[in-house]
């Protein structure tokens, strides 16, 4: 077991600093940044793509004429890319928490159940996770009970939370779990909603098949990201080795070797945001990509971006191909048939196959 580090004062972390090659340009401006910010949160969460090569994991050495401005500013771009993209996953949340309640209650809420989601048998055969699910929901509507205003008038109306109005007291956690051990057709409507509405906002007609493990591998990964985003941790070169990527590359017909890295989610976004969100996202992610540009010489930010597997030149110019024309992407763990694009559809087969007839060759994933 290693010894505990000893305290060190702000100007004692300064000098460890300098001995290790790091230039501090401003002694007094880089102390108050440390006492805002705190060594640990900006040196160890950042240095590493400022680092000498080195035999020895106990000694970092800064690579020749790097600035403490420079690890600050990988902060700073840090923070700033957090703040886009929960901005943007909130609006998918509320989304996607709204289809989910609506197409649940309209199917489920007949014959006067009103309160259909804490039934088990609408839901998969999995009942383990379906009673740790209905669990769940009732300790947090009990716990909001005497908070929430409107959560305590819904109970003493009808003795508990409308789905519609629950949904707003539950965590995306939760509602991803809930997406999880929703029966197989419910899935596939939900899917459908979204692929439905890429199509026909961005006038594309193609091949768009998704398995719903896919959709929920992707579901977990905006959830991680979400976190993140929340808790203040690094995000620029976070890594989705937890999440299979074989459903993933299926879906959007792109091989990602190695680990996926932060432009699965941007890929992710462009499907499920309303075309103006995603444009707005866009847009503010190029401003950002501007404002920081200029700010590192010892690294240089295409590096940068290449730890969020972004290419910068390609995202820029709205050229970047993130789904290829020839390859098919496939939903669904069972299959329904789309007829009519953009129609209702109703699973009458688990075995019947998901169509939507593509008559242009041109791939439609472009950033």
């Amino acid at each position: 077991m290693k010894t505990p580090k000893e305290f060190k004062t702000f100007e004692e972390q300064i000098e460890i600093l300098k001995s290790r090659g790091l230039i501090i340009s401003n002694e007094q401006k880089s102390i108050e940044i440390l006492k805002q910010e705190n060594y640990y949160n900006i040196v160890n969460g950042y240095k590493d793509l400022f680092l000498k090569k080195s035999l020895d994991d106990n000694q970092d050495i800064f690579i020749e004429n790097t600035n403490f401005d420079e690890l600050y500013s990988l902060f700073l771009f840090d923070r700033e890319l957090r703040s886009i993209l929960l901005k943007y996953i909130l609006i998918f949340e509320r989304d996607f928490k709204t289809i989910i309640a609506y197409n649940f209650s309209k199917k489920y809420n007949k014959n006067n159940r009103i309160g259909s989601y804490l039934y088990p048998e609408n839901y998969k055969d999995n009942y383990i996770d379906v009673l740790n699910f209905i669990s769940t929901i009732n300790q947090t509507i009990v716990s909001k009970s005497e908070k929430t205003n409107y959560i305590k008038h819904y109970i003493k109306q009808y003795g508990y939370a409308l789905l519609w109005v629950a949904v707003n007291i539950l965590s995306f956690g939760n509602m991803v779990y809930m997406f999880r051990i929703l029966k197989d057709d419910d899935k596939n409507n939900i899917i459908l909603f979204y692929v439905n509405r890429f199509l026909e906002q961005n006038n594309k007609e193609n091949n768009l098949w998704f398995r719903s493990d896919s959709f929920l591998s992707l579901l977990k990964i905006l959830n991680i990201v979400r976190n993140v985003c929340a808790h203040e941790e690094r995000m620029y070169n976070i890594k989705f080795d937890r999440v299979s990527t074989k459903d993933i590359s299926e879906m959007i017909g792109y091989s990602f070797y190695g680990d996926l890295k932060l432009a699965i989610v941007f890929v992710f976004l462009k499907m499920i945001l309303t075309r103006n969100n995603f444009i707005s996202l866009k847009e503010e992610i190029i401003m950002l990509f501007t404002k920081f540009n200029h700010k590192f010489e010892t690294v240089l930010f295409n590096k940068i971006l290449n730890e969020m597997g972004i290419n910068r030149k390609i995202f820029i110019n709205c050229k970047i191909l993130l789904i290829k024309s020839k390859k098919s992407i496939y939903f669904f763990t069972y299959y329904i048939s789309i007829k009519v694009r953009f129609m209702p559809v109703k699973c009458t087969s688990p075995r019947q196959q998901v169509s939507v007839k593509c008559t242009s060759p041109r791939p439609f994933f472009y950033f």
